[in-house]
């Protein structure tokens, strides 16, 4: 009994926490959006999926994408509310600074 329920348990290590943004992404993606140009569609797919395949074969942006704790962060400096002063703050923080930083290098987050 005692080997069976480590086996149970064993399933449940694998999973991660999904952060924020990926949660909406995954529910953008399981919306289908009708086009009036399918073939201009699916050319901007392509390149979109290209894109994106070429920013999670880096390993470090990869890491930083799905961090549920930076999805947060990146989800507070994103909002109306004061995002500009959070941002600030977030880039002076010892942890998530760098990774701010890395993700600006990478043209992933931009300050307007």
């Amino acid at each position: 009994k005692e080997k069976d329920k480590v086996l149970e348990e064993e399933p449940k290590k694998l999973l991660r926490e999904m952060g924020p943004l990926e949660e909406k992404a995954m529910r953008r993606s399981q919306k289908a959006q009708p086009t009036s140009d399918q073939k201009q569609q699916e050319k901007s797919n392509s390149m979109d999926d290209e894109e994106v395949t070429k920013i999670l074969s880096n390993d470090a942006l990869r890491s930083i994408l799905l961090d549920p704790k930076m999805q947060q962060v990146m989800e507070e400096c994103a909002s109306d509310g004061g995002g500009a002063g959070k941002l600030r703050y977030y880039m002076m923080h010892d942890d998530f600074g760098p990774k701010l930083r890395v993700l600006m290098n990478a043209g992933l987050l931009k300050v307007a």
